[in-house]
């Protein structure tokens, strides 16, 4: 049996058992001060069936510092616990003032996914992005990375990713075949995504999505939790200094089929001023090894 096969089975086997579907809510947004920045959080139930787009604003004269998105996903996949595969999260184009999360809902369960734009006043970041083709994952399911650098003069701000599948639902080119892994800056000017491709069709875009701006490098903070086998879910939280806030974050998931390690990234946000969490499960695929789970925190 091939490497791609087994993941199908594996996925296959982990939602066996599906109930029916939920028609969507209304939008529900909250708006906070978080520290230097603004903090607005806007949320949707997402039903079956539909890639869900939910996008949260800034207030007038300020603009997106970064952004993350949560999930009420929950292990082991499929009904009745909600179910979304994230698909993108950045801003809309160039425009700054707006940000936008995408998720697929390929269980009847559905899910509810929010959106959080971290906006601040003062000057403008500048949105870059690059798309490259990535491979399907070898068999020890290797990491797909796509980098974008910021123009000189400019550093790594915040940033996202875009990579879409054709369908929201399970199936040899559907969305939770393609699984983000990890958000990180590698130096002042580059962002790195990291994607497990598991698609059979075997080619996808990916796109990485860098916010630029005129700030100083920031210091960074690292935690590092594991996630245990067997549906578990854990908190990793990164904590700037003293003295310093969080300016924007990262991430880094566990993922190797042979083994059954696989840290999905559920939720993504910051949890204080000085804080970056993120929220990680392992969906039980047959092995037994606890998945590691990373949070980053640049700090200023």
């Amino acid at each position: 049996m091939t490497g791609a096969t087994q993941r199908g089975t594996r996925r296959k086997r982990a939602i066996r058992s599906l109930a029916v579907a939920a028609l969507a809510l209304g939008s529900v947004g909250a708006s906070v001060a978080l520290g230097a920045l603004s903090q607005n959080e806007e949320q949707k139930f997402l039903p079956y069936n539909v890639f869900g787009d939910v996008t949260a604003s800034c207030p007038h004269k300020q603009h997106i510092a970064f952004g993350g998105f949560k999930t009420d996903t929950k292990v082991g996949f499929g009904t009745p616990n909600p179910l979304l595969f994230p698909a993108s999260m950045g801003p809309i184009g160039k425009d700054t003032n707006k940000w936008s999360t995408v998720a697929a809902s390929p269980a009847f369960s559905g899910g509810k996914l929010s959106s959080i734009a971290y906006c601040k006043g003062g000057d403008e970041p500048k949105v870059v992005r690059a798309t490259k083709i990535v491979l399907q994952s070898a068999a020890n399911d290797e990491y797909r990375k796509v980098q974008v650098s910021c123009p000189k003069g400019r550093n790594v701000i915040g940033g996202g990713w875009a990579a879409r599948a054709s369908s929201p639902l399970y199936g040899p080119a559907g969305q939770p075949r393609i699984d983000i892994m990890g958000l990180r800056r590698t130096s002042n000017r580059t962002w790195e995504v990291s994607v497990i491709n598991a698609t059979t069709s075997g080619q996808v875009a990916v796109t990485a999505i860098a916010l630029c701006g005129k700030a100083s490098a920031p210091k960074s903070a690292t935690a590092t939790e594991m996630v245990p086998a067997f549906n578990g879910t854990k908190d990793a939280t990164a904590t700037c200094p003293k003295g310093t806030e969080v300016a924007f974050g990262g991430f880094q998931g566990d993922y190797d089929d042979l083994s059954g390690r696989n840290a999905f990234i559920l939720s993504f946000y910051r949890s204080s001023k000085r804080a970056i969490t993120v929220h990680g499960g392992q969906n039980y695929l047959g092995g037994t090894a606890a998945s590691k789970l990373q949070a980053f925190a640049y700090c200023s």
